[in-house]
């Protein structure tokens, strides 16, 4: 149970990191001119970075709360143990789906820059591939 304690002890590390480079990155933002997608891009990009601060903090509390309780850090270990979950993600293709929405996302933002008709494609893409995503794990849970 140390090794995993280590574990998310680092998770806390990246995600605190996370958050502060997403902070400086709204503070840039202000000062960034804002291109062809104007306001709307901006506001947007500001958003997207809020929210990613939002789950970082509240992913940082969890963590922190389970590492002050043994019992909340076993349930948590459990949790993600879980053959059945495991299995789950693996089947939805959870792990290339996650990365393709973030990188879609990010993309979008940077093309909000330069023109807002790739802007809303990849935005729209990402938003898709979040519900096949959400589908997908929906189907399994009941599968299996």
């Amino acid at each position: 149970m140390q090794a995993y304690a280590k574990k998310i002890r680092r998770r806390v590390a990246v995600l605190i990191v996370l958050a502060i480079a997403a902070a400086g990155l709204i503070a840039v933002n202000m000062f960034i001119p804002a291109g062809a997608g104007g306001d709307h891009a901006r506001g947007f990009r500001a958003g997207a970075l809020t929210a990613m601060i939002g789950l970082a903090a509240a992913l940082s509390i969890r963590y922190a709360m389970a590492l002050k309780n043994s019992e909340k850090l076993k349930k948590l270990y459990i949790e993600e143990t879980d053959e059945r979950a495991q299995m789950m993600f693996q089947k939805s293709g959870s792990t290339g789906m996650t990365f393709l929405i973030g990188f879609m996302l990010a993309s979008g933002c940077v093309a909000g820059f330069f023109n807002m008709t790739v802007f809303y494609t990849l935005i729209a893409l990402a938003l898709f591939t979040s519900f096949v995503r959400a589908a997908f794990k929906l189907y399994y849970m009941r599968k299996y």
